[in-house]
């Protein structure tokens, strides 16, 4: 993202969008590769991104469990199940 036009306003936008289709890609595929519990696989992919996501901050960028995070995780295991 540094060598790209956007700005600081619109980087929040992008991580999430990009963030968002990584999840569903995710799901998707992870569902296209079994035969049964579809909807299982692609929803535990969006939990495992959004634990992922929730550990890289808290080790890396030293944040604070929010609330907002907790909802994130229910949005990415949401997208997953798509």
């Amino acid at each position: 993202m540094t060598y790209t036009a956007l700005t600081d306003e619109q980087m929040p936008l992008a991580a999430t969008i990009t963030g968002a289709f990584s999840v569903l890609w995710g799901g998707f595929t992870a569902a296209r590769l079994v035969s049964r519990g579809t909807i299982i696989h692609g929803g535990l992919v969006g939990f495992l991104y959004g634990l992922l996501v929730l550990l890289l901050g808290r080790v890396v960028l030293q944040e604070p469990v929010a609330l907002l995070a907790l909802w994130r995780i229910t949005g990415a295991v949401l997208c997953g199940e798509t």
